[in-house]
């Protein structure tokens, strides 16, 4: 089978996990529970990728007639590096129960609260779509506007 085309196939996989995994932390009030999980995951999907990096370099002629075969293998790891996709962290969900907030109070203060870039209107914003249940519907009657944000 053509080691690229397994790439791109693992590409996929990534993608696949990637979602299935972040819907799965988005319901869970305690994602930190996943994180051990996600970082195995991770781990071997990266270790994966710079094996198939070093096959496409070992058999590229124009990069093995330049290269000393301890160079191929440090571009390879360079490489796996530099394509190194973060996934994307989203918010979780706060419907009110008392044992889910301080998780997600302080995931919500780092990425949006503390976020000095961001207008207000959108920090309400992102607090209301991550909101559910009792929690949401307190602030369900505030209208969309800036100085709302301190008051939700």
């Amino acid at each position: 089978m053509n080691i690229k085309l397994c790439m791109g196939r693992l590409e996929e996989i990534w993608n696949k996990y990637e979602e299935i995994q972040d819907r799965i932390e988005s319901i869970d009030c305690d994602p930190s529970r996943h994180d051990d999980f996600r970082n195995d995951f991770e781990m071997k999907f990266y270790e994966l990728n710079v094996k198939m990096q070093r096959i496409i370099d070992a058999h590229d002629p124009k990069g093995s007639e330049q290269l000393h075969p301890a160079d191929a293998s440090e571009q390879g790891s360079s490489n796996a590096h530099n394509n190194l996709k973060l996934p994307a962290i989203r918010l979780t969900m706060f419907s009110g129960q008392y044992d889910c907030w301080i998780s997600f109070s302080d995931m919500f203060k780092a990425m949006i609260h503390e976020n000095d870039s961001l207008p207000e209107i959108q920090k309400f914003h992102y607090l209301e779509s991550s909101l559910s249940g009792e929690a949401e519907r307190l602030i369900s009657n505030l209208p969309m506007t800036a100085n709302n944000y301190t008051i939700a």
